[in-house]
């Protein structure tokens, strides 16, 4: 019994002492790595040199980091109103599904022309397809002649002499104009309109559905036709429009089960009424900034286009077919020229024509103005654009 609890009593003293190495050999250790760490530091950076008593010491930035002096200017809507009228001046657009206006052609395409059939024409070039010499094929085959000819397009942006010149100056490349492309939409009724009995009928006709056709819609920018202002945080500008008489061309597709075509009698202008639009106009709104290379952009905030329609003693189905119609006009509108503002080749035109009027604006009343070297930052206020710039070195 007592050569146990000796053993025992023995074991606990064993069990103390091991935790006791055990830690410290641990602060040993650290104390060791913390050595080595100032070693190391005092053997990169070498012995610090303590400046003599009374010396005052000024830490330097970087240079890369240094606060940069700059300049600030202000920019008034109505200076922006004169530019960008000037800017878009004679800049013309036109949308139209009916061949009215002058067209802008496209550059030269070769066409086939052929005294067969079209269905016999497409199965022809269908077997021609995979042929070593398809062109040969199709001579032999057609017996077709070729032409050059230069397609014609009715709606589009024709881009003014002034937006165009900034642009070659700047990149020395041509700024090509832009085709829209505005379908023909075909709405049907949700519930049915009947008209009176037309000559091949017998009975009543029932409208389907409508397609409408626009009738001329255009402007060719000069000052009576925009307008302009900082808004928000946003150059804004609006473009008035005038139209063919009636704007909107409207045709109807009837059915009716006694008339001697049988059914469904095709389109025709007398099933739907036309309708005249006024107060037609597209507005654009650019958020300003400056990117990392201390030049101008934008983003497209957002586009709307916007007209009056008269429906007063339309029947109901009518009313709300032609709201859905504005609606749909509306979007795909928006969506275009939301598409055209952020295509490379037009952001790089405005851009250059913007910077320009800061620097022409900003140097009016600056003697020996040397010009802009680079941007800090834009930004609308009460109407107002607020520049922050660097000025060049030198002058111009």
């Amino acid at each position: 019994m007592d050569k146990i609890q000796i053993r025992h009593r023995c074991s606990k003293e064993t069990h103390k002492f091991s935790i006791v190495f055990i830690f410290t050999h641990f602060i040993i250790f650290c104390l060791f790595l913390v050595f080595i760490s100032v070693s190391c530091k005092t053997a990169l950076l070498g012995p610090r040199d303590e400046p003599p008593p009374g010396t005052s010491i000024s830490i330097e930035p970087p240079e890369e980091l240094a606060t940069e002096e700059y300049e600030t200017g202000i920019i008034t809507s109505d200076q922006f109103y004169d530019f960008i009228s000037l800017a878009l001046q004679q800049t013309r657009i036109q949308l139209t599904h009916t061949g009215e206006g002058d067209p802008i052609y496209g550059p030269p395409m070769r066409i086939w022309v052929s005294p067969l059939p079209r269905r016999k024409v497409e199965i022809l070039i269908e077997g021609c397809r995979g042929k070593s010499q398809p062109q040969k094929c199709l001579e032999e085959r057609l017996g077709a002649t070729v032409r050059t000819v230069r397609p014609g397009y009715h709606s589009y942006v024709e881009w003014g002499q002034i937006l165009k010149d900034a642009y070659s100056d700047e990149y020395e490349k041509e700024l090509h104009d832009i085709i829209l492309d505005l379908p023909v939409q075909e709405i049907y009724l949700s519930r049915k309109t009947k008209i009176v009995t037309g000559i091949f009928s017998i009975g009543t006709l029932v409208i389907t559905k409508i397609r409408v056709m626009v009738n001329y819609i255009h402007s060719t920018i000069t000052q009576s036709k925009i307008r302009a202002a900082f808004e928000g945080r946003s150059l804004r500008f609006d473009i008035f429009f005038e139209s063919g008489h009636p704007t909107l061309i409207c045709e109807g597709r009837a059915f009716s089960l006694f008339n001697i075509r049988g059914g469904f009698i095709e389109w025709a202008d007398e099933y739907c009424p036309d309708i005249q639009m006024s107060n037609i106009q597209i507005g654009v709104s650019l958020n300003p900034y400056v990117n990392r290379g201390g030049e101008l952009s934008y983003g497209v905030a957002t586009t709307g286009f916007n007209a009056d329609m008269d429906l007063i003693g339309f029947p109901d189905p009518l009313v709300t077919a032609f709201n859905d119609y504005k609606n749909k006009t509306r979007n795909k509108i928006r969506s275009m020229f939301k598409d055209l503002f952020r295509k490379e080749e037009v952001k790089k035109a405005v851009v250059s024509v913007l910077m320009a009027f800061l620097d022409r604006e900003l140097g009016k009343n600056q003697p020996s103005w040397p010009g802009i070297e680079r941007l800090i930052d834009v930004q609308i206020e009460n109407k107002n654009m607020i520049v922050k710039y660097v000025k060049a070195k030198g002058e111009h």
